[in-house]
C-alpha cells in the first residue's frame, strides 16, 4: 500500500471516532462546564500519550527540535487541539450532534482548498475525487439519517462548530509547515500535553462553580472515552 493511500486511510479512520463522539459528548455538555470537561479529557490523553511516546519512540531527541518548530507545534496545540475541542463542545450545547458531525466532515475539503490557496499545493482530479469520497464515507459512517428530518439547531451552535472546523484546517496547514519530521506518538504527546496545561486556568475557574461529586460513573467513562477517541486517536 502506498504511503499516500495509508495516510488517507488513517485520516479517514481518525474521523470515525470523532463523528461518533458527538452524541456522547453532547449528552454531558448540558450538565458539565466545557473547559473542565476538555481539560480532564486532555489530561487523560496526555497520561496515555506521553508514556507511549517514550516507549514507542525512545530514539527521539526532543532537544534537537528547533525553537521555530516548537512555536508551530504549540500553535497547533492551541488552535488544533484546545480551540478546536472547546469550540466544538460549546457548539454542541446549541447544535444537534448529527448536524455537527456533518459540518465537521467537510474539513478535508476545506483543507484541500486552503492548501491550494495558501501553500500553492498542486491539485489534480485524483486528489479532488479522493476528498469527495472521503467526506461522503465519513458522513455515511457517522450520521444517522433516520433522524435527519428532526434536526433543529441554533445558528450560534452552527457557527461555533464551523469555527472549530476552521481551527482544524489551520492545524493541518501548520503541520505542513513543520520542517522537523516528528514521529506520530511523540507528535501526539507534544500536542495534547501543552493543550492540557493551557486549559488548566480555565478549568480552575469552572471547578469553582461546579461540584465534581455530582458526576456519575457514566460521566467519567464518557470523559475517558472522549479523551482517548478525540484527544489521543484523532
Amino acid at each position: 500500500m502506498k504511503n499516500s493511500t495509508k495516510g488517507l486511510l488513517c485520516v479517514l479512520l481518525a474521523y470515525v471516532p470523532l463523528g461518533m463522539s458527538y452524541p456522547i459528548a453532547g449528552a454531558i455538555m448540558d450538565t458539565m462546564p466545557v473547559f473542565l470537561f476538555t481539560c480532564i479529557s486532555m489530561l487523560i490523553a496526555s497520561i496515555i500519550a506521553i508514556p507511549l511516546a517514550k516507549i514507542k519512540e525512545p530514539e527521539l531527541k526532543w532537544k534537537s527540535i528547533s525553537g521555530k518548530n516548537w512555536v508551530k507545534i504549540i500553535l497547533q496545540s492551541l488552535i488544533g487541539t484546545m480551540m478546536f475541542t472547546t469550540l466544538n463542545l460549546y457548539g454542541l450545547k446549541y447544535c444537534d450532534p448529527v448536524l455537527a458531525s456533518v459540518i465537521t466532515s467537510v474539513s478535508p475539503a476545506l483543507t484541500l482548498v486552503a492548501s491550494i490557496i495558501f501553500l500553492k499545493e498542486k491539485v489534480n482530479f485524483r486528489k479532488v475525487l479522493g476528498v469527495v469520497f472521503a467526506v461522503a464515507a465519513i458522513i455515511l459512517m457517522t450520521v444517522d439519517f433516520s433522524s435527519a428530518g428532526s434536526i433543529t439547531s441554533n445558528p450560534i451552535g452552527i457557527i461555533l462548530v464551523f469555527l472549530s472546523v476552521i481551527c482544524q484546517v489551520v492545524y493541518f496547514l501548520l503541520a505542513k509547515q513543520i520542517s522537523y519530521d516528528m514521529p506520530p506518538y511523540s507528535m501526539t504527546a507534544a500536542l495534547v500535553a501543552p493543550s492540557f496545561v493551557m486549559l488548566i486556568p480555565f478549568a480552575i475557574f469552572d471547578i469553582t462553580r461546579y461540584d465534581l461529586g455530582v458526576l456519575s460513573g457514566t460521566d467519567w467513562l464518557i470523559m475517558v472515552g472522549y479523551g482517548i477517541a478525540v484527544g489521543y486517536i484523532c
